[in-house]
């Protein structure tokens, strides 16, 4: 995969970094934090998020590059092509940060080198759509206030508690609160592997580790549909909710619309709608007495069964 990419390396004093902070904007914050952070944004990212148009998003990034706190790159996709142009924390960014946070300021040669791994990196495609699913909800909160995407962590406490989602964020729309994990699936592990991972989040959840949401975005319905099956045989309750690339493609839809879908129960609900899964009683018991529970509620039940052919499904 190759790239260009600028590099801006640059000394700067406490008295530039100063000039510098003047001449920022709270969404020039934003982004500089969330590039931090989440690694890489393209410019279609940044305009859905955090402004009205794509040439106010063009023009702003270029100001920001010229200020060498933001850099870009085009990479070739691995089956012809390009990449949109993505945009990656430049140098004097990532220690602006690091100074507001109180980290240790990266060494220009480690900034360059974290911006080659990006913009190199097999896991490109995977990065850019988990942060499109939260740019898209950033988004939707921007133009239907008073929704708020009120935190959008990043993967690097994914190994909290033997979990290892693709992110966290907590949402809020009046009269509705939610704490969610991601996961982003793009079709190319076997269902059994998915299955896992809700096995795993919910031996996790006791009494000091909430029973928050977890959301899987599914590369499509059919996957979907065979993921709801294998999980309705599973011996406890989860509160997982699941949507499809393939409707929020055909739909026009966000994360934020009514495109979620609870396994074993009707029709679609919105983002918000879900916070019913962690208030619900079944997410605060253990796992021994949620098996015990569904084992009663289940009893003469017979599930359908799924041919192992649908384990690799990718459309």
């Amino acid at each position: 995969m190759g790239f260009s990419l600028g590099v801006s390396g640059v000394k700067t004093s406490s008295e530039a970094f100063l000039r510098l902070q003047s001449r920022l904007t709270q969404r020039d914050r934003t982004l500089l934090n969330w590039l931090y952070d989440h690694q890489v944004l393209t410019t279609a990212q940044i305009t859905s998020a955090l402004f009205p148009s794509p040439r106010s998003a063009q023009q702003r990034l270029l100001e920001l590059m010229e200020m060498k706190l933001v850099d870009r790159f085009r990479a070739n996709r691995p089956g012809g092509g390009t990449y949109p142009w993505s945009y990656v924390i430049a140098h004097t960014g990532a220690v602006m940060i690091a100074a507001r946070r109180g980290l240790q300021p990266p060494r220009p040669a480690e900034t360059a080198l974290a911006r080659a791994r990006i913009a190199t990196s097999t896991q490109l495609d995977h990065t850019l759509g988990v942060n499109t699913f939260f740019t898209d909800l950033a988004g939707y909160a921007r133009r239907n206030p008073p929704a708020e995407l009120m935190y959008w962590e990043p993967t690097m406490y994914r190994y909290i508690h033997r979990l290892e989602p693709d992110g966290w964020g907590r949402y809020r729309e009046p009269g509705h609160d939610l704490r969610f994990w991601l996961e982003y699936d793009t079709g190319t592990e076997p269902l059994t592997t998915l299955i896992d991972k809700i096995s795993r989040y919910r031996y996790s959840i006791d009494s000091t580790y909430p029973a928050w949401a977890m959301l899987f975005r599914l590369h499509s319905t059919r996957r979907e549909n065979n993921l709801h099956q294998r999980i309705l045989t599973l011996p406890f309750w989860t509160p997982v909710a699941t949507t499809a690339g393939d409707r929020l493609d055909l739909q026009r839809q966000t994360p934020a619309d009514r495109v979620w879908a609870t396994p074993g129960e009707p029709g679609l609900e919105r983002l918000a709608d879900l916070t019913r899964l962690e208030q619900d009683p079944r997410a605060a018991a253990s796992p021994e007495r949620a098996i015990a529970e569904e084992t009663r509620r289940r009893r003469g039940h017979t599930a359908e069964p799924i041919e192992d052919r649908d384990d690799y499904l990718a459309d």
